[in-house]
């Protein structure tokens, strides 16, 4: 079981993907930071050490 702190953290993550996908759909904001938080997640599930 994730702890709260963890379980919080992948809230507000889920939260701003939401709002920002919507954004994206309406034109108003780029993919890119969807792409970049994309990105990070499968850095650190693989446990790689590059910057973004």
């Amino acid at each position: 079981m994730l702890g709260q702190s963890m379980r919080a953290q992948i809230i507000s993550l889920s939260l701003f993907v939401n709002r920002h996908s919507s954004a994206v759909m309406r034109g108003e904001e780029s993919f890119q930071d969807l792409i970049d938080i994309n990105r990070m997640m499968m850095q650190g599930l693989s446990g790689s050490q590059q910057a973004a």
